[in-house]
């Protein structure tokens, strides 16, 4: 499994703060990971209105670590470190 980071959140969604970040954990392409998650999010008719303008491609992310896991998951933080 691999842990990918990347510092900055505008480039996934637009409801964000200064201070995001986007954290993918996965042993799949992170790309192919996202591309999963954005469209559970759209096709279950989440609330967040902004999920259908989550960007389809990721760019490079800023870190990647090798890990440990029992799971795959995204997890988008759109608010850390302001509120």
């Amino acid at each position: 499994m691999k842990t990918y980071v990347w510092e900055f959140v505008s480039q996934v969604t637009t409801d964000w703060h200064n201070g995001g970040g986007l954290l993918i954990i996965t042993d799949i392409d992170p790309q192919d990971q996202w591309k999963e998650y954005r469209e559970n999010k759209i096709n279950h008719g989440e609330s967040w209105e902004s999920w259908d303008k989550l960007t389809e491609k990721l760019p490079e992310p800023d870190f990647s670590y090798d890990c440990y896991a029992d799971f795959r998951g995204v997890w988008v933080f759109p608010d850390a470190g302001c509120c």
